[in-house]
């Protein structure tokens, strides 16, 4: 027994030295390892330091490139406060940025290391080239986005975006149609969102391809223009709902009244979401020769589109609130009705307009009166339904709201006060961002 204790111990007290030596090591590596972490950022500091001090005698080479070209440390100080400068630089710096690359050769070893370092290196060069934003590296970019490997197809493909150049599109959109492109969708989105930016012409050529043409789509209608006005109006009469709510969203950012017109037309799509892209895209565009197309769509069988409709019509001139208000009393719908009022509620003009309403009482028709006391009197169930905790009980008889996409927009008149909207702020919460 005493042997084998013995044994035990000497065991124990052998693990016990081991371990020591084993928390020794990493001891002294956590502190060496500190200790050149320190020496490194010190360095990068000085370095940095000296180069921000002196950047005006680097780029205009009055500091030879010799001087820090054959430092690794120097040279890479040198690329990035080079890179980042580009990136917020007016053309006329980066004009003079780009003189300095072609001039110092400082970009020639990303060039290499994009063509033959390990998959790590590729991916920084790439970015890197594609920061500069020069076409001289386009080449380069392209022969990387046709690779095999995603890895290096999602870095070139980044690396192009960053390039905001009309023809990085085309080097994506080729590569894209080819199928050859394996990357994520939200690269892929993101850089040609960037690269085309500048030239939106250049994705309606790619309008073609089929398992392309949504995707494409959905880009255009982010960066359109005037340029591409009529290639959105082609789009306006797809087949595909989904590319004519794209059309309809690219559409507010064209010229107002042709934009309003087609706009127009689309508000009375048979799909509901389409019509909804329309009419918020109205309400962006505030043009008077929408106010036709936004008086059916208040009166829409779909509530989203009702609630954006008077939304869009808030948004004309103030000059036009009676005639819309006379126009939307018009239809008996108290939906419509409600809907105008809370939104001339929302933005501050309700107590005006009926201000102007009264003192041209004395002048007015019958119809005039009427139409006071429907204003009135929607105010006053609009209050009231805002207070309520339960929805009251339907009635025998009254006429339930149509289905979303119903061809009959207007409800009937017989519709009771109870079974209108709340109030403007539960409407928008149930629309959300559209």
């Amino acid at each position: 027994m005493d042997s084998i204790s013995s044994l035990l111990s000497q065991f124990a007290l052998k693990a016990a030295l081991v371990s020591l030596e084993f928390v020794g090591a990493l001891l002294f590596f956590i502190l060496l390892r500190r200790f050149y972490r320190g020496r490194f950022f010190a360095k990068l500091d000085r370095t940095s330091f000296e180069m921000r001090y002196h950047w005006n005698d680097v780029i205009t080479f009055r500091i030879p490139p010799r001087k820090w070209r054959h430092s690794k440390f120097k040279r890479a100080v040198v690329e990035r406060i080079l890179l980042d400068r580009m990136d917020v630089a007016s053309d006329s710096d980066r004009a003079i940025y780009s003189e300095f690359i072609r001039r110092s050769g400082l970009m020639e070893k990303r060039v290499w290391q994009a063509k033959k370092g390990t998959r790590h290196r590729r991916r920084q060069a790439l970015l890197a080239l594609g920061r500069t934003r020069m076409r001289e590296f386009l080449p380069v970019l392209e022969e990387a986005i046709s690779q095999k490997d995603p890895f290096i197809q999602e870095s070139a493909a980044r690396a192009l975006g960053h390039t905001e150049r009309a023809e990085g599109a085309l080097i994506v959109l080729r590569a894209l149609t080819a199928g050859k492109l394996r990357v994520s969708d939200l690269t892929l989105k993101d850089s040609l969102l960037r690269i085309s930016r500048s030239d939106p012409k250049v994705l309606c050529r790619y309008l073609d391809g089929g398992t392309t043409r949504l995707l494409i789509a959905r880009i255009l209608c982010e960066v359109a223009d005037e340029s591409v006005a009529d290639d959105l109006a082609t789009l306006a009469k797809d087949a595909d709902p989904e590319i004519r709510a794209c059309a309809a969203r690219g559409l507010a950012r064209t010229e107002p009244l042709f934009g309003s017109t087609v706009l127009s037309e689309m508000a009375g799509d048979s799909v509901w979401f389409v019509r909804l892209r329309a009419v918020v895209s109205m309400a962006r565009l505030k043009h008077p020769a929408s106010m036709g197309a936004l008086l059916a769509a208040i009166c829409d069988s779909n509530r989203a589109v009702r609630q954006r409709a008077a939304e869009a019509l808030g948004q004309l001139p103030r000059e036009l609130y009676p005639v819309i208000l006379d126009r939307i009393a018009a239809t008996k719908d108290k939906y419509a009705l409600h809907a105008f009022v809370s939104e001339l509620e929302r933005i501050g003009e309700c107590s005006g307009l009926m201000l102007q309403l009264s003192d041209k009482q004395a002048l007015m028709s019958d119809g005039g009166k009427n139409l006071l006391h429907a204003v009135e009197e929607a105010r006053r169930q609009i209050a009231e339904n805002g207070f309520k905790t339960e929805p009251a009980p339907e009635k025998p008889g009254t006429a339930a709201l149509p289905a979303a996409g119903s061809p009959t927009p207007q409800l009937p008149a017989t519709s009771t006060a109870e079974d209108s909207f709340t109030s403007t702020a539960i409407t928008k919460t149930a629309v959300g961002n559209a």
